[in-house]
């Protein structure tokens, strides 16, 4: 089974939890790496229907059948930088999310598409959108 374009943009409005990682690095010039990205939390059925969907529109992403040892059900991952940019043309930005987190995503991946998460405003948006600061 596959899902249609407006039927995957609604699954990513009620059903998509988003990921914003800043853990401090050596390697970075600014001390920080950033990891950015979507969960889906469903039964495994529908988490692969909607992982073919996204495929035919380019969309890579990562199924598990257990998402960690303390939590044992299914978890499908939308990451990379591509990915999430092509996941950001799917959907109108006006439509409101489940959670509210869409237009601190969508700034999210334009931060980070930019480049700008390598520079000090960057990261500083990036911690008040994480709620850090």
């Amino acid at each position: 089974m596959m899902f249609s374009k407006d039927m995957l943009c609604g699954i990513l409005l009620s059903s998509t939890k988003m990921d914003l990682n800043i853990v401090s690095s050596d390697a970075s010039a600014i001390g920080y790496r950033v990891r950015l990205r979507l969960n889906i939390r469903a039964n495994a059925e529908f988490l692969l229907a909607v992982q073919r969907s996204l495929l035919q529109h380019g969309i890579e992403t990562t199924y598990r059948s257990e998402e960690h040892s303390t939590r044992r059900k299914p978890i499908l991952r939308i990451g990379g930088i591509k990915n999430l940019y092509l996941l950001k043309s799917i959907v109108n930005p006006n439509l409101p999310h489940s959670k509210g987190e869409w237009h601190s995503f969508l700034e999210c991946v334009d931060i980070i598409s930019e480049k700008k998460h390598l520079t000090l405003e960057g990261m500083e948006r990036l911690f008040e959108i994480k709620g850090v600061v």
